[in-house]
């Protein structure tokens, strides 16, 4: 199993077929969220994480211990900020 990274600045398609969602992390300066789904959009049913941030608290992570979340497909749903998604292949 490899361990990838992918850095989220847009929506974005972080993997298009079998993976484990491994976590996210977000950092901004003020309100903001990074939303992961599995599958190819952003649909309320395929939330798997909702990573926030606030003025306050300006950096957040959510970690699932190995193997991950096994997923078909991963999308990123980006507000604003600098976001990191974690998945296996």
């Amino acid at each position: 199993m490899r361990i990838y990274a992918k850095d989220i600045s847009a929506d974005t398609q972080v993997e298009v077929g079998e993976c484990y969602l491994l976590g996210a992390n977000i950092y901004h300066t003020t309100d903001t969220s990074l939303d992961v789904y599995e599958g190819t959009a952003a649909t309320a049913a395929n939330l798997k994480i909702k990573v926030a941030t606030t003025d306050e608290q300006q950096s957040n992570s959510i970690m699932f211990p190995k193997p991950g979340i096994k997923c078909n497909g991963i999308y990123a749903d980006w507000t604003a900020g600098d976001g990191t998604v974690y998945y296996a292949l």
